[in-house]
């Protein structure tokens, strides 16, 4: 089979709006996050690596804004309490850092004042406030601050 670029173009029109009309649940969040394009550019130390190139307009009206996401603990301090994390779409045997997906499938996590989370291995769901950073080639382009277990 052939593929287009109208096939292409027509596909992600079609998710678009597909995610567009959907609300910002959960689920459709992380699929608001995946429409982004990625260039290939030189960081700090010389090195290639992708960075985010186009990004919808959708991600930049989430800045700064409550989210509610599902998915999976990537621990920063082995499998203990922690107040700072990544998070994961994918289970940790897939996600991002271990070559699996890309990474707009990975979240930092920044709990809220005093609040630890427990480790586990089963997808949970998180809140907190969402802040885009694309420009930040020292670390992941989004985080979630102020972060609370949802149960």
């Amino acid at each position: 089979m052939i593929v287009s670029f109208n096939m292409i173009k027509n596909s992600y029109l079609v998710i678009l709006f597909l995610f567009a009309f959907s609300g910002l649940s959960a689920q459709s969040t992380w699929g608001q996050l995946s429409l982004i394009r990625f260039e290939m550019q030189e960081d700090p130390y010389g090195e290639m690596q992708y960075t985010p190139g186009k990004f919808s307009e959708m991600i930049q009206k989430l800045d700064g804004t409550e989210i509610e996401l599902p998915g999976f603990i990537v621990p920063l301090e082995g499998k203990k309490k922690q107040k700072q994390l990544f998070f994961s779409l994918y289970p940790y045997a897939n996600c991002f850092f271990c070559g699996n997906a890309g990474p707009e499938t990975v979240i930092e996590v920044q709990m809220d004042a005093d609040e630890y989370l427990e480790y586990t291995d089963q997808q949970i769901n998180l809140s907190g406030i969402f802040k885009f950073t694309p420009g930040n080639m020292e670390s992941v382009m989004f985080k979630l601050e102020q972060a609370k277990l949802v149960e």
